[in-house]
């Protein structure tokens, strides 16, 4: 899920190209890692999308991937 609204933000410029790179790299690290790791870097991930979503173009599918993402930190053990 959080790789599809990556993608909407990307197609409608939702976010500024520097930013939905910075998330597809850190979302790509964190697929990476397991348990703790993982759930700390999805953390700090959430913390990044919930700021952006205030200057976002369109907050929304900033909101909705902050969603996803923190369910996938609170699913990571």
């Amino acid at each position: 899920m959080v790789r599809s609204y990556l993608d909407q933000l990307v197609r409608h410029t939702g976010l500024a190209a520097t930013r939905t790179t910075a998330f597809d790299a850190a979302l790509t690290a964190a697929e990476a890692e397991t348990g703790a790791a993982r759930r700390t870097s999805l953390t700090r991930l959430a913390r990044q999308a919930d700021a952006d979503a205030a200057g976002a173009k369109d907050p929304a599918p900033v909101r909705a991937m902050l969603a996803a993402i923190k369910q996938l930190a609170a699913a990571s053990k």
